[in-house]
């Protein structure tokens, strides 16, 4: 049997649970079963209370003092003169296996939450054969999930050193291991960029399995090693980006052992897989070879009735060479996109990244050859509209003629876009605030970020009705009041006479940088969330349908400050304690819930917008999981000044 067949052997064993236990059963017995085991030692903890006195590593948030109080007892006791005293934790071989050890491993995701639970877990549990099959049962989803919890409490570089420990127990222990366990560990070695460390899990997958990774990996790994990319440019590290080109090409150009020849997109044989966010990659990289290579095999595979999905991928790519500046070599390679869909590009106006491609000047004034005379109708049509919600107009086709944004019986035809004074009949309209907020918001441009705190000026005293999507059906309106925030500290010294006008800096911008509580210090080095403050978020219970608006509650504070996420291109709200003056740099996170009944970082959606629910890791992990988080001015290390 091989071994994932047997993995899978006891993944099915996993789901034929005892009829008429429930999961929240699963997961009081596990709960009681780990407060049982707290007076029974793992092997380090008695090697560690043998040598210091203490079960308690350092800087470790999990105290266990009926443990320390067992050992105490028996060390400090009196031992039995003609024999042994009993062990201090029971025979690690089963002999029979147990439907508890299934709701055990099951609620290891429930139980476990940071890797001191993880490495107790497994020095209890994984010890034998069917404990490394449990541990990586369902593509080891179980331990995935379980390392993503730690991620709240635990940096990218503590999880990998974990995840490598637990590597080297099953290697020393000649216990089985699947492609998967190794695949996790290239995973995170991908997010802390750490070459060794993924050259020694690319080793070990291929010790295991002859088969390349699967899609779904393929594309996780590329994931994050984007989001390393971003993190890079974000602490002014841009420029050492051939640590990621090194990763995937292998420490020699000539090496058949690389990331790349791991990833499905290797295959000529996968012709279905998008690969746009790899060809992104590889271009921001500046990689020849590869790029080339890539970009070939997937331009065989374009048609004029290719996938919308596959077009996209190409166009992405073409963004990335224009974002970094490669724009003849942009232009060739919307050029052969063009020649292979019949001189057109299909679906081109639909295309998310169409703002990037027509911001630059050389790509705009060819893409009317390259299109062709249907799309290209349909691009102007798309810019025309996002002309007049940047002008803050609207198009009445019954008219025809345009009128306000925000009121349609102010008609606009006929009066001039702007007048004298700088004022326009859509001037003051939200609708242009927003389209220009989108536009500019993730502008590397100090003077572009520099607009919006303009805005922000002009429209402060409205109040802007947005939603939480995170709340659901909620008794509460919530309101986003506009304001121009620069950013200030509690004890830090301030000029009464600060200039908040151009020349802009990050402080007077109001940028903030969010970081992870590593043991009382800002955690910087990884996963920060970079965001321009944007006012206050306030809220109020709702009114009763058809009873009196002038009646209505009046607005209250959430402690939250709304924001743009400059990473992601979304609105956000922060919870700072106050939104009013001076505010702290470490923030705990378990004080927003009770004074505003929200998460302490969440997601906003504007009027008549579709924003979901954030599945964004670094907002769910800093505003769920950790209990503190530091807030400073965002250095700026990626703004042209």
């Amino acid at each position: 049997m091989s071994l994932y067949s047997r993995i899978g052997a006891v993944a099915r064993q996993l789901t034929r649970m005892p009829s008429g236990v429930s999961p929240s059963q699963c997961r009081a017995f596990s709960v009681n079963n780990w407060r049982a085991s707290y007076t029974q030692p793992t092997p380090s903890q008695l090697l560690r209370f043998a040598l210091t006195g203490t079960t308690k590593p350092s800087q470790n948030d999990v105290s266990n003092p009926e443990l320390d109080q067992h050992l105490s007892e028996i060390f400090l006791g009196d031992w039995p003169l003609k024999s042994l005293p009993p062990p201090f934790w029971g025979s690690s071989q089963r002999q029979t296996e147990s439907p508890d050890d299934f709701v055990s491993f099951m609620a290891m995701t429930h139980n476990v939450r940071n890797l001191r639970h993880l490495q107790v877990f497994i020095e209890r549990n994984v010890n034998e054969e069917e404990g490394s099959l449990l541990l990586q049962a369902r593509s080891c989803t179980l331990l995935a999930q379980a390392l993503k919890r730690c991620r709240r409490r635990n940096s990218y570089g503590e999880i990998l050193s974990a995840l490598n420990a637990i590597i080297t127990r099953l290697e020393k222990l000649r216990l089985p291991r699947s492609g998967d366990i190794y695949f996790l560990g290239m995973y995170y070695a991908a997010l802390t960029l750490s070459v060794p460390a993924l050259e020694r899990f690319m080793e070990g997958y291929v010790s295991v399995s002859s088969s390349p990774l699967g899609f779904q990996a393929s594309t996780s790994l590329v994931d994050a090693l984007l989001d390393a990319l971003h993190s890079m440019k974000f602490r002014g590290k841009a420029d050492k980006t051939h640590i990621i080109l090194e990763m995937i090409n292998g420490k020699d150009q000539c090496s058949q052992r690389s990331l790349h020849n791991l990833l499905c997109w290797d295959s000529p044989d996968n012709p279905t897989a998008s690969n746009g966010q790899y060809l992104s990659l590889l271009a921001r990289l500046r990689s020849e070879k590869l790029l080339t290579e890539v970009w070939s095999r997937t331009l065989q595979k374009l048609s004029s009735g290719s996938s919308s999905e596959l077009f996209e991928s190409a166009y992405s790519c073409v963004v990335a060479l224009v974002d970094i500046g490669e724009v003849p070599r942009a232009l060739q390679y919307l050029t052969e996109v063009s020649e292979r869909s019949n001189g057109t590009l299909p679906g081109i106006s639909r295309f998310n990244g169409l703002t990037a491609l027509l911001a630059s000047e050389a790509v705009s004034a060819l893409l009317p050859q390259l299109a062709g005379r249907r799309q290209y109708l349909k691009l102007l049509e798309v810019q025309l509209v996002d002309i007049e919600n940047r002008l803050g107009l609207r198009w009445e086709p019954d008219g025809p003629y345009h009128t306000s944004a925000s009121d349609p019986l102010l008609v606009a035809s006929e009066q001039p876009l702007l007048t004298l004074d700088g004022d326009s009949t859509g001037y003051e309209t939200t609708v242009r605030f927003f389209s220009e907020m989108k536009a500019l918001g993730c502008s590397r441009s100090a003077a572009d970020l520099g607009k919006i705190a303009e805005l922000l000026d002009e429209h402060e005293g409205d109040v802007i009705y947005v939603s939480i999507p995170s709340t659901g059906a909620s008794n509460f309106e919530y309101a986003w009041f506009p304001r121009h925030s620069p950013v200030q500290f509690t004890g830090a010294v301030s000029s009464a006479t600060e200039d908040i006008t151009p020349p802009w800096t990050p402080s007077t911008l109001g940028l903030i940088r969010v970081s992870y509580d590593n043991n009382g210090t800002p955690l910087t080095s990884e996963r920060s969330v970079h965001a321009m403050q944007l006012g206050p978020l306030v809220r109020r219970p709702k009114c009763i349908p058809d009873s009196d608006p002038n009646h209505a509650h009046p607005w209250e504070e959430t402690g939250h400050m709304v924001a743009w996420d400059r990473v992601y291109g979304k609105l956000i709200a922060v919870f700072v304690g106050q939104s009013n003056g001076p505010i702290e740099h470490r923030i705990d996170s378990r004080a927003a819930r009770p004074q505003s009944g929200l998460n302490a970082i969440t997601t906003v959606g504007l009027p008549g917008g579709t924003a979901t629910s954030s599945n964004n890791d670094i907002i769910l992990s800093i505003g769920n999981g950790s209990l503190y988080y530091h807030i400073d001015t965002d250095p700026g290390l990626d703004l042209i000044l």
